[in-house]
């Protein structure tokens, strides 16, 4: 994928409501990076 691709997919992302919906989903998991327990969930906020 070149520059101009890039640059237009992530625009689309975002025009679309892609990147919200991804960043709702994220930031509703429940985590805490200091507890090891956490580990997974962490890992789930990860593309």
């Amino acid at each position: 994928m070149n520059r101009a691709a890039a640059l237009a997919a992530a625009a689309a992302h975002f025009d679309d409501g892609g990147f919200v919906r991804d960043l709702a989903r994220r930031v509703a998991i429940r985590s805490e990076s200091q507890d090891p327990s956490s580990a997974s969930p962490l890992r789930a906020t990860l593309p």
